[in-house]
């Protein structure tokens, strides 16, 4: 059984003004479209981003637009300091061919694939220099989900049939890391306030201004 992100949408905006207890927001790149199994598993996230005092921001889910969907997705990576891509099961091909009518073509017996826009978000979030975090169920591969497509990006396997995945120690160690690095990046790209020499400065200036007007 499928569960739309969408569905519940309204609740998520509900709850946006309580973003405003959260410092960094993070951009969380999923499918829309979950089992009840991921459904769990996206749950339990959200929990431990809460901790961690991140806000996850998702296209269609927290942020909406009348831009095209890319244009969006760049709008919503420009208010966060890190992403975190969540690779999770969309569709199968029960016999299939990789590289097809080439010398290098492999027989897929049973190929799991995620939602393409995992592909779309990453490559934007790294040529934005954002920290990322790379998430996949076992068997999903190719693009940002192989070893070394991210750089020195570490891939983390997720086992959507225990709802407790993100409580063992590989993957709470490793969000406590990358939030480190959100942390990181955020005052890194802090606005700097004027100093009080600069706006007493400005304060003069505004001053001769008005008393060349009079």
């Amino acid at each position: 059984m499928l569960f739309s992100l969408r569905s519940y949408s309204r609740e998520m905006t509900r709850a946006l003004p309580l973003q405003l207890r959260f410092k960094r927001h993070i951009f969380l790149s999923m499918p829309t479209e979950l089992t009840r199994r991921q459904r769990k598993v996206v749950d339990s996230l959200y929990k431990e981003l809460n901790r961690r005092r991140l806000f996850a921001r998702t296209v269609g889910v927290t942020d909406f637009g009348g831009k095209s969907p890319l244009t969006q997705v760049k709008r919503s990576m420009e208010k966060c300091h890190g992403a975190l891509i969540l690779g999770l099961v969309q569709g199968r091909s029960r016999i299939g061919s990789n590289k097809t009518e080439t010398k290098k073509g492999i027989p897929l017996p049973d190929s799991p694939s995620p939602t393409p826009w995992n592909q779309l978000e990453a490559g934007i979030a790294y040529a934005m220099g954002l920290p990322m975090m790379i998430v996949k169920e076992p068997g999903i591969s190719g693009g940002v989900f192989d070893i070394g497509a991210a750089g020195d990006q570490f891939v983390h396997a997720l086992e959507v049939t225990n709802s407790r995945t993100w409580r063992s120690d590989e993957l709470k160690s490793s969000l406590d890391e990358w939030r480190d690095e959100v942390v990181q990046h955020a005052r890194a790209t802090r606005p700097k306030s004027k100093s009080t020499h600069a706006r007493k400065a400005d304060g003069r200036g505004r001053k001769s201004a008005n008393s060349r007007r009079m």
